[in-house]
C-alpha cells in the first residue's frame, strides 16, 4: 500500500493505492464503507474517487484546505 498527501492551491489531496499481492487488513463490518466516506467528503465540499487501476486499486480524497 502507498499513501501520498499533497497540499495544492486551496485543497488537500490524499491518494492511497494498493497493489495485488499486498497483505489484506482485517475487515470489520458495521460501517458504510466507501459510500459513507463519499458522503462525508461531500458534506465539507470535497470529493472521493475510488476504483480499480491497471495494477491495483486507488482511493483519492480531495478536500478544501
Amino acid at each position: 500500500m502507498n499513501a501520498v498527501l499533497d497540499f495544492e492551491d486551496g485543497r488537500t489531496v490524499l491518494t492511497v493505492t494498493d497493489h495485488p499481492g499486498s497483505r489484506r487488513a482485517h475487515v470489520t463490518s458495521g460501517g458504510y464503507g466507501l459510500l459513507g466516506m463519499r458522503e462525508r467528503a461531500e458534506l465539507i465540499g470535497g470529493e472521493l474517487e475510488t476504483g480499480p487501476m491497471e495494477d491495483g486499486w486507488r482511493v483519492r480524497l480531495v478536500v478544501p484546505a
